[in-house]
């Protein structure tokens, strides 16, 4: 890989999350460290870790990311231009991996149960919404210097345990879903919760409600869906304990749309340009991008 810098001279570059003050020289990109200047991609190289540096352009300038620490996360994100790649690996534990499914319809209360595992369930959900696509800029949407990118998933299953690094979806018959590895795969750190990274439940436990309400079949792949989003550096859009969610506004749901992942009840869900955008910021500066409008992600727009 070689980064074009096309006569352009500004130079943005974030090393592990951390803006640094970069520049030219001899036409190669460098940034001051210990008193010399360091060529960013000699480094990538030397360290053998191009595979953790990005590169693309935006408002006249050229923007750089070099997150060495992600080479042994199981979550990586890779952007050359107008392509993204997204590549994760997860393992599925718990006492209902490989039970099968058990679907009760909500509004009739009919049983079904399906020729699919829990686990075989939550890997479809996850692939269902996070797939190979195309997403466009619009006026509140913005890729740089480029009317589209190109995002691709790679997804990979392993044995819980497994040396091959990954994070655990740890799946239980009663609880809250929940994850606890939000934005760490950007720093390819371990996991706040050694016991589980993400958890799932085959029966929602209700704040309000004593009986747990079951969770359908196509609500627990939304439900898988929605935790990994939080893998990928994004927060809630739908009014939670910790935050409030995005408006309900015509501005803010044209950008956010009722059925976006990470706002979505389950019935529906899909991923939009804005939710893109928000995770190549979460990549590019290592935090958690928030929906709520006291406190929210500097690529939301409309409200």
């Amino acid at each position: 890989m070689s980064i074009k810098l096309r006569g352009k001279r500004t130079i943005k570059l974030w090393i592990q999350g951390s803006e640094k003050n970069a520049f030219v020289e001899n036409g190669r990109v460098c940034y001051k460290s210990a008193g010399r200047s360091v060529d960013i991609e000699n480094k990538a190289a030397e360290d053998g870790l191009t595979s953790c540096l990005s590169w693309w352009r935006e408002d006249k300038s050229v923007y750089i990311t070099y997150n060495p620490d992600m080479y042994n996360a199981p979550v990586k994100l890779g952007r050359i231009e107008d392509k993204v790649k997204i590549y994760a690996v997860f393992a599925f534990y718990g006492d209902l991996v490989e039970e099968s499914f058990v679907d009760i319809n909500s509004s009739t209360g009919i049983v079904k149960t399906l020729p699919k595992t829990y686990a075989d369930l939550a890997d479809e959900g996850i692939r269902r919404v996070w797939r190979d696509n195309i997403f466009y800029a619009d006026e509140n949407n913005n890729f740089g210097d480029y009317e589209k990118i190109n995002v691709s998933f790679n997804f990979r299953k392993v044995a819980c345990g497994s040396h091959i690094p990954h994070f655990k979806i740890y799946i239980k018959d009663v609880g809250q879903p929940i994850c606890w590895y939000n934005v760490l795969w950007s720093a390819g750190k371990k996991s706040l919760n050694p016991a589980n990274d993400v958890v799932l439940c085959a029966k929602f436990k209700s704040i309000k409600k004593r009986i747990p309400i079951n969770v359908w079949a196509d609500a627990f792949r939304y439900q898988a869906a929605h935790e990994f989003g939080h893998v990928l550096g994004l927060g809630d859009a739908y009014h939670g304990v910790t935050q409030v969610g995005a408006p309900d506004n015509p501005k803010a749901l044209a950008e956010v749309p009722a059925d976006e992942i990470m706002r979505s009840g389950w019935h529906s869900a899909e991923v939009y340009a804005n939710t893109m955008e928000m995770i190549l910021e979460a990549f590019k500066t290592g935090s958690l991008q928030k929906y709520d409008p006291r406190n929210h992600s500097k690529v939301i727009r409309t409200y």
